[in-house]
């Protein structure tokens, strides 16, 4: 009989509530797979169709770049299958190759295809003397979609998710496997960047100064309207300031950033969509392993307008993102934020 296999692992993406700053980074993952599978079958030597519970174990390398990331894996697979209506038993194991691209939807949330390909032994067993055993060596490929969630826990990040798998090639039967996992990963390779250290030209420059309001408007971060999600111009800005405060931690103290909408529609639904914005800003900024207690995240709706007009240039000022340096603050780091600033707003 053609040898079956199957495969489910731990297929990899991640993601960024906004997005984070993985860009060129590489995590290592491995976890568990559990999960189900179900063979329909029309070849008589395989005694009816069948179902059963499955495991895995495996380990991944994930590439991130923004909002895709590839990753590439290796693990063993167990699953047994019975049938209601025969006494015969399928087992496979197999060991897998698994190449994942994933698009980041968010931080958390990612999706996309993975293929497999496997060399296993499989075994078909039965009580009674009718069927003897079989044991065969072949290589089976699989395709499936995949979805995942992230959660940052401290320097690692843990990954639950699902999916489901076809196998390709096993003629006269469909077989799908379908399993839930997870994984722990950390960091082990970092796309080192420029320091963006501050060059003081005068004595002017390093006195310290009182709190600042940076407001950034729609021409430095623009949202999809409606939507926390950001533009790619603005996900590179916040990048860059990020790494400018993790470069920089001995010139300032504490950063409070806070959302703003504009007055169209409802106000109950603009004050939860400015918290969602304010905190994208604050997991973006974070994610440069910069302390969660130096910045705080807020939302204000539709609460203080900076304009009360009705045309578009109004609701544009409105819908915006300050960011406030309170306590001690260096003038020569003020500086370079906003150039980086006024840099962003050209593009």
């Amino acid at each position: 009989m053609k040898k079956l296999t199957l495969i489910t692992a731990c297929l990899f993406g991640f993601n960024t509530f906004a997005y984070d700053s993985l860009h060129g980074d590489v995590f290592i993952y491995s976890g568990i797979s559990i999960g189900n599978a179900k063979l329909s079958t029309d070849v008589a030597a395989d005694g009816g169709d069948k179902s059963g519970l499955g495991s895995a174990v495996s380990i991944f390398a994930s590439y991130y770049q923004s909002k895709w990331m590839a990753s590439f894996g290796v693990g063993y697979y167990n699953l047994n299958l019975k049938s209601d209506t025969s006494n015969v038993e399928l087992v496979t194991k197999t060991m897998f190759l698994d190449f994942t691209p994933q698009y980041r939807f968010t931080n958390r949330w990612s999706a996309g295809v993975s293929y497999q390909h496997t060399l296993g032994e499989e075994v078909l067993a039965a009580p009674s003397s009718v069927l003897n055993v079989n044991n065969e060596q072949t290589t089976n490929n699989l395709a499936g979609i995949v979805v995942d969630y992230d959660i940052p826990v401290k320097s690692f990040r843990m990954r639950l998710g699902a999916s489901i798998h076809k196998a390709l090639d096993v003629g006269g039967r469909d077989l799908y496997v379908s399993m839930f996992r997870i994984q722990l990963g950390g960091k082990v390779y970092n796309n080192k960047h420029e320091p963006v250290k501050i060059v003081y030209k005068n004595v002017e420059t390093v006195k310290e100064v009182p709190a600042q309001i940076i407001i950034l408007g729609e021409q430095v971060v623009n949202f999809e309207r409606g939507s926390y999600k950001l533009s790619d111009n603005s996900e590179l800005f916040l990048r860059h300031l990020a790494i400018l405060l993790k470069d920089n931690p001995e010139h300032w103290e504490l950063v409070r950033i806070i959302g703003h909408t504009d007055a169209v529609g409802d106000e109950a639904q603009n004050q939860r969509l400015s918290e969602k914005r304010a905190l994208a800003f604050e997991e973006i900024i974070a994610s440069e392993d910069i302390s969660k207690d130096r910045i705080f995240s807020l939302g204000m709706g539709e609460e203080k307008l900076k304009s009360e007009g009705t045309t578009d240039g109004d609701h544009q000022l409105n819908r915006r993102v300050e960011i406030q340096f309170v306590g001690k603050l260096n003038a020569g780091f003020v500086e370079r934020v906003r150039e980086l600033i006024e840099r962003s707003s050209l593009k």
